[in-house]
């Protein structure tokens, strides 16, 4: 095995960390949870990647992708253990950047990706990594931006792993909302139960419900909350706490943006204004 590191210790939106190269024993296991991102291109031969539940089978030509602090292993083929090389790279972009072309946790595997060409960009990253060559971050970045360049040709054409349909991961959501509307539930929250990220989830939500994946759990809250009130059994600040509300004043000015009117005027029109005058 061979591994270069970066020697630029400034911060920014991306840093390509390290590079490196190994030929790999038969059925040689790595399990280690990490602190950055991990991005393998196998060379040759064959293994195993499983991020998660979820097991892929993976041959030469194929890239995977781990996630900071992300439970997986990987493993060579017992007959024809794999090669690889890989790059480690963190930053606030990072996720961001990686979503843009395809790769969310759920998603981490691309097949169809010439490895010669990439495993030549990276061993030309290890080189300027080992030789402190000037401007070898720079050239680390460019080479990164390329290789998500292949990424997104790759996935375009049909290289992704299989995944649950569009229509189910929407439902899935939907079906989440309305099952933990009266938690402190946020969109990556929801995103996060369908195994996605949560900037390449809501786009893909809105396509499929013509409104966002926050408008969806406040239109769930606003429904509920006008079932209880009609119903006149409880005080509104009982009803802002069970649509997941815990400050009174949160509650109203969602409830008015949505309704038009306050709950208590709400209330009033529904014919149970006594009791929400007297006890708010």
């Amino acid at each position: 095995m061979s591994e270069f590191y970066s020697h630029d210790t400034s911060s920014g939106e991306l840093r390509i960390l390290f590079s490196g190269h190994m030929k790999c024993r038969p059925s040689h296991r790595y399990d280690t949870l990490r602190n950055h991102y991990l991005m393998h291109v196998v060379m040759k031969g064959s293994g195993t990647f499983a991020p998660g539940d979820a097991e892929h089978e993976l041959a030469a030509g194929s890239i995977f992708v781990v996630f900071p602090f992300q439970r997986h292993w990987y493993r060579a083929s017992r007959t024809t253990p794999w090669e690889y090389v890989w790059l480690g790279f963190d930053g606030p972009q990072a996720r961001t950047l990686l979503s843009e072309c395809g790769i969310v946790p759920g998603r981490q595997v691309v097949h169809g990706i010439a490895a010669s060409e990439l495993s030549r960009w990276i061993a030309d990253v290890s080189t300027a990594f080992r030789r402190h060559a000037p401007g070898a971050s720079q050239t680390a970045l460019g080479y990164f931006h390329l290789i998500r360049a292949r990424i997104t040709a790759a996935l375009s054409a049909g290289g992704g792993i299989p995944e649950p349909s569009v229509n189910r991961r929407v439902a899935d959501a939907s079906a989440y909302i309305d099952e933990h509307y009266y938690d402190d539930l946020t969109t990556a929250d929801i995103a996060s139960h369908v195994g996605l990220e949560r900037t390449y989830f809501s786009k893909m939500f809105v396509r499929e419900k013509g409104m966002g994946l926050h408008a969806c759990l406040i239109s769930r809250r606003v429904a509920v909350a006008k079932r209880l009130i009609a119903e006149g059994e409880l005080t509104l600040a009982e009803i802002a706490h069970m649509v997941g509300y815990r400050d009174y004043a949160s509650f109203e000015r969602m409830f008015r943006r949505q309704a038009g009117v306050t709950p208590s005027v709400y209330r009033m029109r529904r014919g149970n204004g006594k009791r929400g005058l007297e006890r708010i």
